[in-house]
């Protein structure tokens, strides 16, 4: 941009994390100053407005009126999820919503918080310098550092027990004809890695990509889709087939004395838990169950050893 940036930052309520990394950005390992870009004390002064918090019933008039003070062209930067998607207060009684529902947004750096790097990172972006310090050892990440999420769509079997633990409602589930999609929003991801932990089959992962600067929100995301099978009894959508396959290997992994009956398994899990319930059903179940503790009962038999 000509005449480089000044920047005038507001923190519309936030936890502080967000203000500290932008603080840090300006430490002059960064080499914000080398690209003709300061930090001014007032609106007026700026043509970028950098904005940390969320935004609250309090402070919406405020930002609005900040963005009127700031000069021509009225460079937005959202800079952290609070900023960007609410955080882990999306669904807050005080929450107004989104800084790009209050005033227009340019750019978008989605973190909790956002690196530095990340920063000049969206910062260079916008002047069309992304290989700025490009081989510098500057943009290297903490060995623990969890960055943007990595799904293995192969491992994923479609669970969605992500999607019930995520605290920033960052994994949505949309349900079509024969489908699950899911997507993992890194607009919203706070990093917490409780997705990772709790993902049976270990499909998530953190990776070490942190430089996440966009300019639509909206697009920001990761999509896997699974297929759902339908019942076998009623043909409604029950669930995906590799929901079924990953309990049976967990079950044969502790019992392999059951892979004998790998199929009759497999049959009964392609039932809805309504069909389980009719009588012809809940039969089979229990012929199953029984032939199952028999085997148990049998094996335990021949291994007790005998009295002298």
């Amino acid at each position: 941009m000509e005449g480089g940036l000044q920047i005038y930052r507001a923190d519309t309520g936030s936890c502080n994390g967000c203000d500290i990394e932008v603080l840090a950005a300006l430490a002059p390992r960064f080499g914000l100053q080398e690209l003709n870009i300061e930090v001014v004390e007032q609106p007026e002064e700026a043509n970028v407005l950098l904005v940390t918090g969320l935004i609250l019933k309090k402070t919406q008039p405020e930002i609005k009126k900040l963005h009127d003070r700031i000069r021509e062209p009225k460079l937005v930067i959202a800079y952290g999820q609070c900023a960007v998607s609410k955080d882990v207060f999306y669904d807050s009684y005080n929450a107004v919503g989104a800084l790009d529902e209050v005033i227009p947004v340019n750019v978008y750096i989605p973190g909790c918080p956002p690196r530095p790097q990340a920063a000049l990172y969206a910062i260079t972006k916008v002047l069309g310098v992304e290989e700025f310090k490009a081989e510098s050892d500057l943009w290297k990440v903490p060995e623990v550092f969890r960055g943007k999420l990595s799904i293995d769509e192969d491992k994923c079997i479609g669970c969605s027990a992500c999607v019930r633990i995520c605290p920033s409602a960052a994994i949505d589930l949309e349900e079509e004809e024969e489908r699950r999609i899911f997507k993992f929003w890194y607009s919203k991801c706070v990093g917490c890695g409780l997705c990772r932990d709790i993902c049976p089959p270990e499909a998530i992962t953190m990776t070490e990509d942190y430089r996440l600067a966009t300019e639509d929100r909206h697009k920001a995301y990761s999509a896997v889709t699974k297929i759902v099978q339908r019942c076998a009894g009623c043909g409604r959508e029950y669930l995906p087939s590799q929901i079924s396959e990953f309990g049976l290997a967990a079950v044969l992994l502790k019992a392999a004395k059951y892979e004998e009956n790998r199929e009759k398994l497999l049959e009964a899990a392609a039932y809805c838990t309504e069909c389980r319930r009719t009588l012809d059903r809940a039969k089979a179940g229990k012929r199953l169950l029984l032939e199952l503790n028999r085997r148990i009962f049998n094996d335990t038999k021949k291994e007790k050893p005998v009295n002298a």
